[in-house]
């Protein structure tokens, strides 16, 4: 492939601080793509962002953030994309509380998508029963998020947090369709949003040794996923198609939990004259189908997991990583080095013999 890209950016930008210590801002921004090549692909897009923000410090260590954003853009791509156009519209505020040791913050923000002539209320229901009428259901996804910081000891600090998320499909996840080292990828218009939400229980330790000072961290997570959007390999196009329809397509995977434990250590140090920091961290994951069915999802081979269960595909449960530096003066050099498990689960198709033989070896 013979490939040219361009981008061109832009972004006005403007503060203003009142005399009673109101802080706004307001950031924009466009943004220009063009892609050539010579595999008739070509695409280009243009994006146009604003946002709005006003910020202003209380009595009582109280900060109220509050404000809007709005992005729209759109895509030209003939056979890639096509042509499509989408707004995303977003309206917020945060609520951030100092005590003593205690820091706490609140904040709640209203997401509307659309892509083309596709509304948030079209692909789904989140405030009321899937029965109702379109013109009873609203057009904005409500998002939360809450957390907590609070010093324990000097050093120690315990912090909790939640949040909501929500995610609208793609121009890519619902209308490319394209092929890569033999393999097609196609569209899919049917894709609902995915929502969901995350929480994190930690606890942090400075600590000093000597010279050398850091701290360690450490945290667990649960996430959960309503209809879930992943790229999923399986029969998706036309038996007479290249590769007789197989190839991949973003799928609602249904709904996921995602949980797990992450420690990390950091540290900085002298030893003589030569500066001394060091990262290390480690994550295990437990990514699971939580409505799996082995009657319906083990049906398409070549969409199956490997481990032929609940487990999420394409994913490390254990990974580690250490990185170390030693400076000194203008001169520094160092080394990173990073570990994953094996990869239990992956599309059916490339445990395949016939396709690709020695593969699951």
């Amino acid at each position: 492939m013979h490939y040219n890209a361009s981008r061109i950016t832009v972004d006005p930008f403007v503060t203003y601080t009142t005399e009673s210590g109101g802080k706004h801002s307001l950031r924009t921004r466009f943004f220009r793509t063009e892609d050539l090549n010579n595999t008739d692909q070509n695409s280009n897009s243009e994006m146009y962002y604003m946002e709005y923000q006003y910020q202003k410090h209380f009595s009582g260590n109280l900060t109220m953030t509050t404000g809007a954003v709005f992005n729209y853009s759109e895509v030209h791509s003939g056979p890639l994309y096509g042509t499509h156009f989408t707004t995303n519209a977003a309206a917020f505020a945060q609520f951030d509380k100092k005590f003593k040791r205690l820091t706490l913050s609140f904040g709640i923000r209203g997401e509307y998508y659309k892509t083309d002539t596709i509304e948030t209320r079209e692909n789904i229901n989140w405030l009321m029963d899937a029965s109702m009428p379109i013109a009873k259901q609203s057009l904005v996804k409500p998002v939360l998020r809450a957390g907590a910081n609070y010093r324990l000891a000097e050093a120690t600090f315990f912090r909790t947090s939640f949040g909501q998320g929500f995610r609208f499909p793609t121009i890519a996840e619902r209308y490319i369709k394209t092929s890569a080292g033999g393999l097609d990828v196609y569209p899919n218009t049917a894709l609902v949003p995915e929502s969901g939400w995350s929480s994190e229980i930690a606890v942090k330790q400075g600590f000093k040794i000597g010279s050398f000072k850091g701290f360690v961290d450490l945290a667990g997570f649960w996430t959960a996923y309503r209809s879930m959007m992943e790229f999923t390999f399986g029969p998706f196009g036309p038996s007479t198609a290249h590769n007789y329809g197989l190839g991949f397509q973003s799928q609602n995977i249904g709904n996921t939990r995602i949980r797990g434990l992450e420690l990390s250590i950091m540290g900085e140090g002298k030893i003589g004259q030569v500066d001394i920091t060091t990262l290390l961290g480690y994550t295990y994951i437990d990514p699971r189908q939580t409505d799996y069915n082995p009657a319906k999802d083990t049906v398409n081979t070549f969409s199956r997991s490997t481990a032929n269960s609940d487990l999420l595909k394409y994913r490390y449960q254990h990974s580690g990583k250490a990185d170390v530096e030693a400076g000194y003066k203008k001169f520094s050099t160092g080394m990173s080095v990073r570990a994953n498990s094996f990869m239990k689960s992956v599309d059916g198709l490339f445990e395949s013999s016939y396709f690709f033989p020695g593969m699951k070896e």
